[in-house]
């Protein structure tokens, strides 16, 4: 018995190891046909509500009041900042519904109040308000709501001297601002904001043109629902030359910044900026509106007059030029490429191909000898940057210090293309929009403006050539603009005070219900 057993056992063996080599030898001669891969179309996904942060107005960080003096100071009333927040949801069709998303606009501390209807919009203005605040628009049919916004403060004069907005920003896992400096003369604060429901919390990393700078007091700030914190960045570096990356594992907080400059005792500079796009290795920056010292202020013959009377130089203020910002975020040295793309095609940058850019560094390129006209900055990396162009605006010297021009400056981040985006278009300011097309073919963009009473005008469609720059004067309360191509675009915004032109940049809101459309891919 024990002979058959073991018998048994060594022909079971010999069967198993046969089918073995056999089912090897048949997987080699006959491979199992690949799997089929099938494709859906983009689908989208139901929504909930959508959060949009919106500024606050351009205020003093040393936390001192705005002092007048009568006997050297201009007038008062050119002293008082103006704000104003406007936020709105539009009606969007295909959706179910005709009427626009119900929203309620919460500034800090306070109540939140519901937008009211105003023709095709819900909307809600709030002059001078004291901090920022949050927008929270219900989805409508299932469909995110189509929303934006924008905060704009103007001052005519003294340290709070610009035009200074962004437009309202979603939260974001991780955001990244370019701009600032730390450096004598200036003040760049970062506000971040939690829009969630329960509490949050957010890491700083700051970059400099030096490199990382180590900065432990930005790391795992806590934030709890609704709170905003501001953080003054020249208390932690001097570096003139920032940029930021905001990281929050929830993705519930939102961040902008606000900077300010003196020269001595003149005002160099205050703006609002928003996010730029995220890093990625082909780029670009819209909004880019340069203009010559002439074009900047006041009439030059009636500058040239005025400062003869007072014994001073017979000639305009020296031109202040644009200047772009790049930041390398990876650990890697990155070599970029840096072309400007024209009204009437690319135009090059000297000394701007094959530029360095070290781990963790930023770096600044004057783009001083370009000629006025209207730009976008096109950027092709082996590494994936970001960045923004810092636009210049020079007036005329005052009293204060003959021999020292003001200038305001403004922020234009670098922009993704939206196939739907709603650029906000604010009263205190006269706007132009930039729309650029980063690809080979030519591009069809669709506008439609929505009117100061809230209406929705007829669409229209424009073409924009192969890596070019369109302008298009907007009015109206912001404009719809639909494309399929690389297009971004960019409204930059300009007043005009008694001794100069002022400026700042507002950027499109992308709509959100693109961003929730997903593809699904079965295998």
């Amino acid at each position: 018995m024990r002979i058959l057993r073991v018998l048994a056992r060594v022909v079971s063996a010999v069967v198993l190891l046969a089918a073995a080599v056999g089912a090897i030898i048949l997987a080699e001669q006959y491979p199992p046909a690949a799997p089929a891969t099938v494709t859906g179309e983009a689908t989208a996904v139901s929504a909930g509500p959508l959060s949009l942060v919106c500024a606050g107005p351009l205020e003093l960080t040393t936390g001192e009041q705005i002092a007048i003096d009568p006997e050297t100071d201009a007038d008062p009333d050119l002293l008082v900042p103006a704000s104003r927040t406007e936020v709105f949801t539009l009606a969007r069709d295909g959706n179910g519904s005709s009427d626009a998303a119900e929203a309620e606009y919460q500034l800090e501390g306070d109540t939140p109040e519901g937008l009211t209807v105003m023709g095709d919009l819900r909307a809600a203005q709030i002059d001078d308000p004291e901090s920022g605040g949050i927008l929270e628009a219900q989805a409508v049919g299932g469909a995110a709501a189509l929303a934006a916004g924008a905060s704009v403060t103007m001052t005519e004069a003294g340290d709070l001297r610009g035009l200074a907005g962004t437009s309202c920003q979603r939260p974001a896992s991780a955001t990244y601002l370019v701009g600032g400096s730390g450096d004598v003369g200036s003040s760049t604060r970062l506000t971040l904001t939690n829009t969630g429901t329960t509490s949050a919390t957010a890491s700083v990393t700051l970059w400099s043109s030096l490199g990382e700078v180590p900065a432990p007091q930005l790391d795992e700030i806590s934030l709890a629902p609704g709170e905003s914190e501001h953080l003054l960045l020249e208390a932690i570096s001097s570096d003139p030359d920032l940029a930021v990356r905001v990281e929050s594992p929830g993705g519930q907080v939102s961040a902008y910044a606000q900077e300010l400059r003196l020269d001595g005792i003149v005002p160099a500079g205050a703006d609002l900026f928003g996010p730029a796009a995220p890093p990625a290795p082909d780029f670009l920056i819209p909004g880019v509106l340069l203009t010559s010292a002439a074009e900047d202020g006041a009439d030059p013959d009636e500058a040239e007059e005025e400062e003869a009377e007072e014994g001073e130089a017979d000639e305009l203020a020296p031109e202040t030029p644009a200047r772009l910002r790049l930041v390398n975020p990876g650990e890697s040295e990155a070599r970029a490429t840096v072309q400007l793309l024209g009204e009437s095609g690319p135009v090059d940058l000297p000394g701007a191909e094959n530029v360095t850019i070290d781990p963790g560094a930023v770096l600044e390129l004057s783009l001083a000898v370009v000629d006025p006209g209207a730009y976008a900055v096109h950027v092709v990396a082996d590494e994936p940057l970001t960045g923004a162009v810092q636009l210049a605006r020079t007036g005329t010297p005052g009293p204060l210090d003959p021999s020292t021009a003001p200038v305001d400056r403004a922020w234009a981040p670098a922009v993704s293309p939206a196939a739907a985006a709603l650029i906000p278009l604010p009263a205190l300011a006269d706007a132009t929009v930039l729309m650029s097309n980063n690809g080979a073919e030519a591009a069809d963009v669709t506008l439609a403006a929505i009117e100061g009473d809230g209406s929705m005008g007829a669409p229209e469609t424009v073409e924009i050539d192969p890596w070019s720059t369109r302008v298009i004067d907007a009015e109206g309360h912001a404009l719809l603009v639909q494309t399929d191509g690389a297009v971004s675009a960019a409204a930059v915004l300009r007043a005009d005070a008694a001794d100069g032109e002022l400026i700042t940049v507002a950027t499109p809101v992308p709509d959100a219900a693109e961003d929730l459309a997903v593809r699904v891919t079965v295998r």
